[in-house]
């Protein structure tokens, strides 16, 4: 495999887009004289079928007649080179998405594609087929050249509006020097014609047909072909019943049904030519169709607009793909994964979408069920040998994207799968050394409510080796380019193994049922690749050394965030020790990727049966502020992702935890923070406050309480006209160090961690009064990590963008003090009747108490006094108060003998007698008054 940075001849490797079972796909740069620059996509052998001459004949067959081919609707062939004993193929790079994806989009947001576009791009590859089947030799003789594969995999559209037919790997020439394996069906079974699917032979009606089944899908948005296996599959393509388009869409006309059916005629004879179909697709306004549909009638005006007056012929060249899809989709979404984006959305990733005979485009991003644990892999054999995509059998007629994909297991926890248990059977016996097993052709699927291939292909040899010990050797193909392959020694009587993993683009589900219980989601569209050595000491110690790497990982659940996480890309490479008596896994070092971010750990994990132990050390090197936020999931981050910086950044975490000592936790973290914000998004704007603001707050019963505040706004009071006593009170209980931190406190997270784990759930909270703040006047109410992310985001900002007094006068004048008691003025009045300037030190006590819950508490203020147990808890915390210098001897002794008296205030009751203040205080009382009456 080439790295970025690799020249082949006069092209140069930017990145490795895909893996195919016969080729690795890239994308590179063609350099030329005088800064002449270019973007290809260049195909290459796999080194290990570099010596394989069948399969290199094919690639070579594949090159030589793509080459042939001149047509804008067929992806360009530009070069075939040779490095060393390794083949290459250059093709034009399109820069756009597979028909499959956008058909995957419109099923998941339930639209349809609108009958023009459908029509256009049908249109569009008659076209490049017409010129695949007059493709002739040197000497001007038809070469009978068939694709065979037809599909909306094999589809491109670029975002120049361009329609391109790619992939004639599998395509049937008369020029061919090496022919498949005639026992091979080539090609999608559910694209296939009946006499393909029957007899594997082909002309080039074949094409016509499957672009029949094409066109016929995307004017339904259904399965022509559907069925929970691909044995089911086939047996509907040899036997079609195929019901006209407008019986599912009724704005179709008579006119399109008549040029659907004719493409899908089951006789041959009544079949027509794609030439005579690409001509029938082009028929103009003239012809009576009629495209109905809002997003046509927009394309309609479109093309109106471009051609003028008169819509000319579609054969011209599609307008402004980019519109066009657009009005297909009825409005580009804000934000779509990489693997069902919108056009627009695929554009910008700069990733080419020449897809494989091998890639699985076909597959669903089916809404499954997150907190079901996905079923178990089994074994199964397949009937027959059928080249067809992970997906091809599906449960449903609906096209890929628009049905679910739920598969709950009957298993047990300790159910072992299918094919390790037939392995192990084929292990126990007293075989004799050098006896050899060899399985082959065995398809690993996920069953549940509707069957799923994850693994095709698989080869695994069984050698018996002198003194007990076997030899396991094997591979496998996932699909979308993947690979598998292992190749172990193990002595099951020394509990020992070693040897090599290698997978690449591995399905995650074969993995789930192994894992611990998590909210996965559409397990079946994560990959995960890496390399892994294993060396076994006996069942002491095992050493592990590799490196993994998991794509589009996904998890989806309520007390995540509102909407799934998708596109986590995570890694870990390093070298570890596991200790399976002890259940202990002992990191010599590795390095954690999340996103662009790369963590070290070093430490220990252990979790036998009566304990568990936690002992790690991770640094994060200095690195640049944007790829440490980045290395977020967008999904959490929300309206947040907004957020740019500069500078750079680091730190360090400890972490010991010991479940038959938790008083001995330690938490220590260290930051370098380098790091300044550029840009901040609108939702994080501070300017607000600075003038008056209408604060919202949503309850927990769904109900909304508004009111205006901000500076020059009765409801608020400055920070200066609030009582020193309350201020005080209010940072001895909600945050002593507000003052000293920036916004976290290690410490009280340390002894928050402590008590929770004894009490075993969540009972005692470290959120700082800058944190409070950021969910009261930023965040809503759900518990989720996504919130408690925003929250520490920004947090960090708040302490970077205002002063310490800032951030504690806009507290005191937002948060709750009761039902519908927002602010430190409306507190002060409900409860005593005072101004916040005249809180004394017992009133500014018991009001720190009430804040963490202070609807439950205020039935204190509903029974007209305060009970003897929370009188005793606020007496305590006068004293601590007094003995952390927050009140004075003299202050906290008044505050112990007024708490017996205290009474609170009631509607209508006088107002008690003013307090002496010194001068100022007794100043901006006296306006507060006027003010309040």
């Amino acid at each position: 495999m080439f790295a970025t940075g690799d020249v082949l001849g006069s092209y140069r490797v930017l990145a490795h887009l895909r893996s195919g079972g016969m080729a690795d796909l890239y994308l590179a740069r063609r350099e030329g004289a005088a800064g002449f620059k270019r973007l290809v996509a260049i195909k290459v052998v796999h080194p290990r079928h570099a010596e394989d001459e069948h399969l290199v004949r094919m690639f070579l067959d594949e090159a030589l007649l793509s080459a042939r081919i001149d047509h804008p609707n067929v992806v360009h062939v530009e070069d075939l080179g040779q490095l060393d004993e390794t083949y290459f193929l250059v093709m034009e790079y399109v820069h756009g998405c597979s028909l499959a994806q956008l058909m995957r989009v419109l099923g998941k947001m339930k639209r349809r594609l609108s009958p023009l576009v459908a029509v256009a791009i049908a249109a569009r590859v008659a076209e490049g087929l017409h010129a695949a089947h007059e493709t002739t030799d040197d000497g001007g003789e038809l070469v009978s050249l068939v694709h065979r594969d037809v599909s909306p995999q094999n589809i491109l559209l670029s975002h120049k509006g361009h329609v391109k037919l790619i992939d004639f790997g599998v395509a049937k020439a008369r020029l061919r020097s090496e022919e498949t394996n005639v026992a091979m069906l080539k090609g999608k079974v559910r694209y296939m014609p009946p006499e393909q699917a029957t007899t594997g032979l082909v002309d080039r009606r074949s094409d016509v047909y499957s672009l029949g089944i094409v066109l016929w899908e995307m004017l339904t948005m259904r399965r022509l072909f559907a069925g929970k296996t691909e044995f089911e599959i086939l047996l509907k393509v040899r036997d079609p019943k195929i019901e006209p388009p407008s019986r599912y869409v009724s704005e179709i006309s008579k006119e399109l049904d008549e040029v659907v059916l004719a493409a899908l005629a089951p006789d041959a004879d009544d079949g027509v030519n794609v030439g005579h179909l690409s001509g029938r697709l082009e028929r103009d306004d003239e012809a009576g169709w009629r495209l109905a549909g809002a997003d046509a009638s927009e394309i309609a005006v479109r093309y109106r607009e471009r051609e003028g007056a008169r819509r000319s012929p579609l054969r011209d060249r599609l307008a402004d793909a980019a519109a066009i899809l657009r009005g297909a989709l009825g409005e580009t979404p804000a934000r779509l994964d990489d693997e069902a984006g919108a056009i627009e959305e695929l554009v910008d990733t700069e990733s080419d979408r020449h897809d494989d005979p091998s890639s699985d485009e076909t597959r669903s991003r089916g809404a499954r069920s997150d907190e079901a644990r996905p079923s178990r892999p089994r074994v199964a054999r397949t009937e027959e040998s059928v080249s067809a995509e992970d997906g091809d059998a599906e449960s449903d007629e609906s096209v890929p994207g628009d049905r679910a994909a739920d598969a709950e297991s009957d298993s047990e926890p300790g159910d072992e799968p299918a094919g390790l248990a037939a392995l192990i059977d084929l292990i126990r016996p007293r075989l004799a050394v050098g006896a050899l097993i060899r399985l082959e052709g065995i398809s690993v699927v996920a069953s549940g409510d509707r069957d799923r291939r994850v693994l095709r292909e698989l080869e695994a040899e069984l050698e018996v080796l002198p003194g007990g010990r076997y030899r396991l050797e094997g591979s496998g193909r996932p699909g979308r380019g993947g690979r598998l392959g292992w190749n172990l020694t193990v002595d099951p009587g020394a509990l020992r193994a070693e040897g090599d993993l290698d997978f690449q683009r591995l399905p995650f589900v074969l993995l789930v049922p192994f894992l611990p219980r998590l909210p996965w989601h559409e397990a079946e569209d994560t990959r995960v690749s890496g390399e892994l050595s294993i060396h076994g000491e006996g069942a002491s110690r095992i050493h592990l050394e590799g490196q993994v790497s998991i794509d589009d990982l996904a998890l989806s659940s309520p007390r995540i965030a509102p909407n799934p996480v998708e596109r986590i890309a995570l890694s870990i490479q390093g070298s570890a020790d596991w200790v399976p008596l002890d259940r202990r896994l002992e990191i010599e070092s590795a390095e954690l990727g999340l996103g662009q971010a790369r963590v070290n750990l070093t430490g220990a994990l252990e979790w036998p049966a009566d304990h568990y132990r936690v002992d790690v050390r991770a640094t994060l090197p200095p690195t640049d502020c944007d790829l440490a936020v980045g290395a977020i999931p967008a999904d959490l981050l929300a309206e947040l992702s907004g957020f740019t910086f500069t500078g750079r950044m680091g730190g360090q975490l400890l972490l010991r935890v010991d479940s038959r000592d938790l008083g001995a936790t330690r938490l220590r973290v260290h930051v370098a923070n380098g790091c300044v914000f550029d840009t901040a998004p609108a939702i994080a704007d501070v300017r607000r406050f600075e003038a008056p603001f209408i604060h919202r707050v949503v309850e927990p019963d769904g109900g909304a309480f508004e009111m205006e505040t901000g500076p020059g706004t009765l409801e608020w009071t400055p920070i200066t006209r609030i009582s020193p006593y309350f201020i005080q009170a209010v940072l001895g209980h909600e945050d002593a160090g507000f003052y000293q931190h920036s916004g976290f406190s290690v410490s009280s997270i340390e002894r928050a961690l402590v008590r929770n784990l004894e009490a075993g759930r969540y009972v005692y909270g470290a959120s700082t009064i800058t944190m409070q703040l950021v969910k009261n006047v930023f965040l809503h109410r759900e518990k989720t990590l996504a919130r408690k992310v925003q929250e520490v985001l920004l947090t960090w900002w708040i302490e970077s963008i205002m002063e310490k007094d800032q951030i504690l006068e806009l507290y005191l004048n937002v948060i709750e003090y009761g039902p519908r008691v927002y602010g430190i003025r409306a507190a002060a009045m409900h409860y005593f009747g005072r101004i916040p300037a005249e809180l004394g030190p017992a009133e500014s006590a018991y009001l720190a108490t009430i804040l963490p819950n202070p609807k439950a508490f205020h039935e204190h203020w509903e029974e007209g006094m305060i009970p003897e147990r929370h009188r005793r808890r606020v007496e305590r915390f006068v004293n601590t108060l007094e003995a952390r210098d927050r009140f004075s001897q003299s202050d906290a002794s008044s505050a112990r003998a007024d708490l017996p008296e205290l009474r609170f205030h009631r509607p209508g009751d006088p107002l008690p007698a003013r307090r002496e203040q010194d001068d100022s205080m007794a100043e901006d009382a006296a306006l507060e008054e006027t003010q309040r009456f």
